[in-house]
């Protein structure tokens, strides 16, 4: 739905048709209805919507409109808290269903359990770094013990499981089957279908946005500013580009080392940053984008209670590259994202402890 859209049915009190809605809008439609409300001064609708069972989010960016209307001498409804008699099935669903996901590198693993009068299954999901079927497969009998286990055991210790709102992972899997599988798995494609299969018996879970989107600055300004301070470690990238792609574009980077074409070095230094500037334009795919964009949320989320500043950087970073994929500040996120692949010349250090041998004509860019 597009932002006006959004304000028709507000200002119709439509609340329960707004708040559904608002449960599957992108998040600048959601901004740009509350902005819109708050300039209006519409305080009623305010209240209403902060009353409804609306997304995290919207609640958070109502309640700082709200709050800006009282600051301002605006006179705002009492809020009130009206619980429903019965809730929605979409959100009976969500209750009745557990997820779960862990990100060692170069994959992300997921867990959904849905529950029901029957029982438990289980859907266990391997995704790559275009957030393909790697491998995975169900359980349409799954004991609490099971799934206990799978959980305890199915990461590594530094990459450990943890809990994900299940709409976001049922939503991550179905788009993920809508995709050809994996190339790099050998049973990627008996996955994708053996997922597909199970996904389509829990229509009902519906799809939830990521969760660590809320740990990214609201202003996108300063979201901006909270992305630029990603930086990435070539030991610790989520995935790495594949090895054709960055082949080509190491040959090109050690041709203009090696040419006999004599520049100023702040020259030299922008030429191989306008080299680097159109790979990330031409050579990275939407797919890769959009997927590290997801892993850096999926880190920001599992690593939020160890240090939440790196948690906000990284939050920022991949809500920018959702949403705002070829703006100048998302190609910057990506261009130190490819420059954490290669090594300046005449690194010394292999990676391995074993220092590289001299060389004679100023050294190569490695990846």
């Amino acid at each position: 739905m597009t932002p006006d859209d959004l304000l028709a049915l507000a200002s119709a009190g439509r609340t329960d048709e707004l708040r559904r809605a608002l449960a599957e809008a992108p998040a600048p439609a959601a901004e740009t209805l509350v902005r819109t409300l708050a300039e209006r001064s519409a305080a009623q609708a305010l209240v209403e919507l902060d009353a409804a069972p609306v997304p995290p989010g919207v609640r958070k960016r109502v309640r700082a409109a709200l709050h800006a209307l009282r600051a301002r001498g605006v006179p705002t409804p009492a809020s009130s808290r009206v619980a429903r008699l019965a809730p929605a099935a979409a959100e009976t669903a969500e209750a009745a269903a557990e997820a779960w996901i862990a990100v060692p590198r170069p994959g992300v693993r997921m867990v959904l359990v849905p529950r029901d009068a029957s029982g438990r299954r289980l859907i266990v999901a391997i995704l790559d770094e275009q957030e393909r079927i790697f491998d995975g497969g169900r359980s349409p009998h799954a004991s609490a013990r099971g799934v206990r286990e799978v959980i305890e055991r199915g990461s590594a210790e530094d990459a450990p499981f943890v809990p994900l709102p299940p709409g976001h992972v049922a939503g991550r899997l179905r788009a993920a089957v809508r995709r050809p599988p994996s190339p790099h798995g050998p049973n990627a494609a008996a996955s994708r279908t053996e997922i597909a299969e199970a996904l389509a018996v829990e229509a009902t879970l519906a799809d939830a946005p990521h969760p660590a989107r809320e740990l990214a600055p609201d202003d996108p300004h300063e979201r901006a500013r909270a992305a630029a301070a990603l930086t990435f470690s070539k030991h610790e990238l989520p995935f790495t580009i594949d090895r054709p792609s960055l082949a080509a574009l190491v040959d090109r980077l050690n041709a203009q080392l090696h040419s006999p074409l004599i520049l100023a070095p702040a020259l030299e230094t922008e030429r191989q940053m306008e080299t680097l500037r159109a790979f990330v334009e031409r050579d990275l795919s939407p797919e890769l984008i959009a997927g590290l964009g997801l892993r850096l949320l999926d880190r920001a989320w599992v690593g939020r209670s160890r240090d939440a500043e790196a948690a906000r950087t990284s939050a920022a970073a991949g809500t920018l590259l959702l949403e705002r994929p070829t703006s100048p500040e998302a190609r910057e996120v990506l261009r130190a994202f490819v420059q954490a692949h290669l090594r300046p010349p005449d690194a010394g250090d292999d990676g391995h402890g074993a220092p590289e041998e001299p060389r004679r004509r100023g050294g190569l860019i490695l990846p």
